[in-house]
């Protein structure tokens, strides 16, 4: 039985492990999102099939139940409707730390509902699990997901200059955030 949780509940959302049940949702999002993320996430293609959606939930699923990974999909209550995805990958049992990662549906931006989500996660992390580390990085030019780390208890640590490429094959920074048990 894996260490890392399958659920987790804030205020207005479910953070549940993803199933394979959830690839035509976390497909349809993904797509109805894709001007809005691409900029920012390289793997956010168009022609991405909802096999290869399906190969994911797969993947994220295996990756769980060797506790290298935890996969969620943020899902607002009462709705059961997917407003982002979020995970915790190449996680090191031996600090413990891992690498945060998210991304929320266009149409839900501005509402606040990745700031909960990782703080939720994070304080799951931190406090049930005992994490000593957690740490995520963002494009320096993406102002709402440094909104994100910052108003969840993130603490920038550096920037990685001339890092990586955007969308459009542009050089730029990378800021690296982190929050620490």
């Amino acid at each position: 039985m894996s260490r890392l949780p399958r659920r987790i509940e804030s205020p207005r959302l479910w953070l549940r492990q993803l199933e394979i049940t959830d690839a035509e949702p976390l497909h349809a999002e993904l797509q109805r999102s894709h001007a809005h993320l691409a900029p920012w996430l390289d793997w956010v293609r168009k022609d991405t099939s909802l096999g290869e959606r399906e190969a994911f939930c797969r993947r994220v699923r295996g990756l769980y139940a060797c506790e290298r990974s935890l996969t969620v999909g943020l899902w607002r209550k009462g709705e059961e409707r997917l407003v982002g995805v979020m995970d915790a990958r190449d996680i090191d049992w031996c600090i413990p730390s891992a690498e945060l990662g998210y991304w929320g549906a266009g149409e839900s931006q501005g509402r606040g509902y990745l700031s909960e989500a990782l703080r939720a996660l994070a304080t799951c992390l931190i406090e049930e699990l005992r994490f000593e580390r957690l740490w995520l990085s963002c494009d320096a030019r993406n102002l709402a997901s440094q909104r994100v780390a910052e108003r969840s208890g993130f603490e920038l640590e550096g920037r990685l200059r001339r890092h990586r490429r955007d969308a459009a094959g542009r050089l730029g920074d990378t800021l690296l955030y982190a929050r620490l048990r």
